[in-house]
């Protein structure tokens, strides 16, 4: 190979490795159509991978989600630099699985300083074991606010 064509592909990977960690900040949406995220999984898989340098809200639209999640040990977080999940109404954006799923819907780990507001959290139960709709582990200053949660709450 010449020299040009191991120096070019040497700096487009330097490139694509910088521009991919750039922590988030400021406001995004999640929206299967059409928001900057089209679902929890893909916003809270941006931040593992990134981190935040600052404020991070994600405006959620009206709708049901059928996912779950687990956020853990997200970089860049602090008092003053949070992690907001904000719906549009607690009536109408429902995050929830479905009964045969084993996992919490929303489980924070080892992290802190997130919020959420206006949303519905369910889990429907499993036939055979208890599962809790948000578990919280070894996490401070998290907030819940105007959210309606059915299948319980697991702090450790």
């Amino acid at each position: 190979m010449s020299k040009k064509i191991i120096i070019s592909t040497l700096l487009s990977i330097l490139c694509y490795t910088l521009l991919a960690q750039t922590p988030l900040s400021g406001e995004y949406t999640i929206s299967p159509s059409g928001g900057d995220f089209s679902s929890f999984n893909e916003a809270v898989n941006s931040l593992k991978a990134n981190g935040i340098s600052s404020m991070v809200t994600f405006n959620v639209a009206a709708g049901t989600y059928e996912e779950f999640f687990e956020m853990d040990s997200i970089s860049g977080v602090s008092e003053s630099a949070q992690i907001l999940f904000v719906g549009e109404d607690a009536g109408t954006t429902i995050l929830k699985v479905a009964s045969d799923t084993t996992m919490s819907v929303v489980s924070v780990n080892r992290t802190s300083h997130i919020q959420f507001h206006h949303l519905t959290i369910s889990h429907q139960g499993h036939p055979s074991t208890p599962v809790d709709a948000v578990s919280l582990k070894n996490s401070a200053n998290i907030l819940f606010k105007n959210c309606h949660m059915t299948g319980g709450l697991n702090v450790w």
